[in-house]
């Protein structure tokens, strides 16, 4: 239940990409500092797509998506230019809160509500979570939370133990659809990107 997905990486660089061999070959001196660019408004063009697309199927706001974005910009001193971007990776990996999925009841639930508290993960589909309820703890704050197992007894100043909900990372909202889907489209991105930065951008200031 705890154990944490791997960070999707979304890779960008020119390698393999037939479209654009005659511009190459023609353009050499072109081809670092062309590149460099494109991968770089790829790269933002995913992220956007990410930040649109994420809450359009979860409830989550866009900040929170941002939160688990990091991105590696191509720069001209890489001996080959590739960029990269990571939903998930070490430190930005965190499931998030149920509480923050518009819980109801909203705020400290006393005496516990019989049914438990309701959340909307998914748009458009809300749920019961039975036993749980909302708190406000010293440490974790107000959260919903659950009893632990009765059989695990008290915490040793004799209160029960309970324990934070917690639903889905970022990176766990990014179904395989979406992510193929954002991954075909960063290539045909980069193709475009590419070819009018070996061609057009020279005419408005680019530098060989």
């Amino acid at each position: 239940m705890n154990r944490r997905e791997r960070p999707l990486h979304i890779t960008i660089n020119s390698d393999g990409v037939h479209e654009i061999a005659g511009l190459i070959s023609s353009f050499p001196e072109r081809v670092k500092s062309s590149a460099v660019r494109a991968i770089n408004r790829t790269l933002d063009g995913v992220q956007s797509d990410i930040v649109k697309e994420v809450p359009e199927n979860w409830n989550v706001s866009k900040d929170r998506v941002m939160q688990a974005l990091s991105v590696r910009r191509a720069a001209l001193g890489d001996t080959t230019p590739s960029g990269e971007l990571s939903v998930g990776k070490k430190g930005r990996a965190r499931r998030i809160p149920l509480y923050e999925f518009s819980p109801d009841p909203l705020t400290v639930t006393n005496p516990r509500p019989s049914v438990g508290v309701s959340v909307e993960v998914r748009r458009g589909k809300r749920y019961k979570i039975a036993g749980s309820f909302i708190a406000d703890t010293p440490v974790r704050g107000l959260n919903i939370y659950k009893r632990q197992n009765s059989r695990q007894g008290l915490s040793p100043d004799g209160r029960e133990r309970i324990y934070k909900l917690v639903g889905l990372s970022v990176r766990q909202m990014i179904t395989p659809d979406m992510q193929a889907r954002i991954e075909a489209n960063s290539r045909e991105r980069f193709v475009k990107r590419f070819t009018h930065e070996m061609t057009e951008g020279f005419k408005h200031g680019g530098k060989k």
